[in-house]
């Protein structure tokens, strides 16, 4: 695959592949975890615009994902209801909307459920959502059923937002196209997908997942908005683990000088597959010296362990601790280890401990590993690569 899906040229080369991966990365009951389909997950990046992306999704692991293994996905845990997610949307929101129409109609494609629509209902916006997914919450009659590109609005809308949902589609343009159909002249389009020039930054060492069809970095966004039309008059980015656009069409009767967005630096990302190779290097070293090993957190960080480097298999005794009550008692796909929370984790001597959770969780973690009876070495997985802190 050497095309561009965002920006069509032909300088596309393979990025990273994980064969055996599975199609759903969360802790499932005992009687589920050997069920979850593994196919190889393989993913490119463009040299133009640094856009990251595979394949587009087959229907039938479409199905599987949505329609099956979602309902493992607890709601709690969609991004959007996030606060580091969140918070900034909202800022973003509350900046652009005295430029919005009122009285004003609002869609949120992919809401998931009315919760959602909650935020934009404070200001008085009459607000709609559109999902995809078979648990969509029906009670609600401001909530449709259905795919988004193939639903015909009986109006137009004052506002459309996509929070968390452009990146799971394969037609990215085609996402666009139905905007413009959708939105009124004046209207406002916000966008919020997760930034992976931050991850990459932060050297997370897994931010793929089945699903992901997209990995967007603010420039490739941006190529993609310019291409059918639409120009960024807000954003932010900087910093954050999410990208947030608010666009208005270039020839929007409302006018406001576009954002302009710079490109990822050259070798970026080849330093990010530098560092992460440095990273599984040193953690497979620290894992081949010991036979006892605990990882706290039960996320991506683990599953790169687990489903790509492999590193786990020769590991005498192994335990997954997370504080999250949603993943305790539970597995991640075909593994045997069981998640406990720290309380309930029996500790060896002279055993090792892998942070396996986001950095920002830490300080926190640390200090109640401490107040434990752990004795060992303890490292972590930071943006400076394997670290020990104890």
């Amino acid at each position: 695959m050497n095309t561009c899906p965002l920006c069509h040229q032909d300088n596309a080369t393979s990025f990273i592949r994980i064969d055996d991966f599975p199609l759903l990365l969360f802790p499932v009951s005992e009687y589920l975890k050997n069920k979850i389909e593994k196919k190889r997950l393989e993913t490119y990046i463009c040299a133009d615009c640094n856009h990251i992306f595979r394949s587009p999704i087959t229907e039938e692991d479409a199905q599987l994902i949505y329609n099956n293994y979602y309902a493992f996905y607890p709601f709690e845990n969609l991004e959007s209801m996030n606060e580091p997610y969140r918070i900034p949307f909202r800022r973003v929101f509350h900046d652009v909307y005295p430029t919005i129409q009122r009285p004003a109609t609002l869609l949120e494609v992919g809401c998931g459920s009315s919760e959602q629509l909650g935020f934009f209902r404070t200001y008085g916006i009459k607000a709609f959502g559109i999902d995809r997914s078979v648990f969509v919450d029906k009670s609600s009659s401001d909530i449709i059923s259905g795919v988004y590109e193939e639903y015909d609005f009986p109006h137009r809308f004052d506002t459309i937002v996509s929070r968390f949902s452009l990146e799971h589609l394969n037609d990215v343009h085609g996402f666009f196209r139905k905007v413009e159909q959708d939105l009124n002249a004046d209207g406002v389009l916000f966008i919020q997908v997760p930034n992976v020039y931050a991850f990459a930054g932060s050297l997370i060492p897994l931010f793929l997942a089945h699903e992901h069809i997209h990995y967007f970095n603010p420039y490739s966004l941006h190529v993609a908005a310019v291409e059918n039309g639409f120009q960024v008059v807000a954003a932010h980015y900087d910093g954050s683990q999410s990208i947030i656009f608010a666009l208005r069409r270039e020839d929007a009767p409302i006018r406001q000088r576009p954002m302009i967005i710079p490109k990822v630096p050259d070798g970026f990302y080849r330093d990010y597959l530098e560092r992460r190779r440095v990273l599984a290097q040193d953690l497979t070293s620290v894992l081949s010296r010991t036979n006892h090993c605990y990882f706290y957190g039960a996320g991506l960080s683990l599953c790169w362990i687990l489903y790509e480097l492999k590193a786990m298999e020769k590991l005498v005794n192994v335990a997954v601790i997370d504080d999250n009550c949603l993943a305790q008692g539970k597995f991640l796909p075909h593994t045997s280890y069981r998640i406990a929370n720290l309380e309930d984790a029996k500790f060896r001597k002279h055993s090792t401990m892998i942070l396996s959770m986001n950095p920002v969780y830490h300080k926190n973690v640390i200090s109640k590993i401490r107040a434990s009876d752990f004795q060992g070495e303890v490292y972590n997985i930071s943006n400076v690569g394997l670290s020990k802190l104890i």
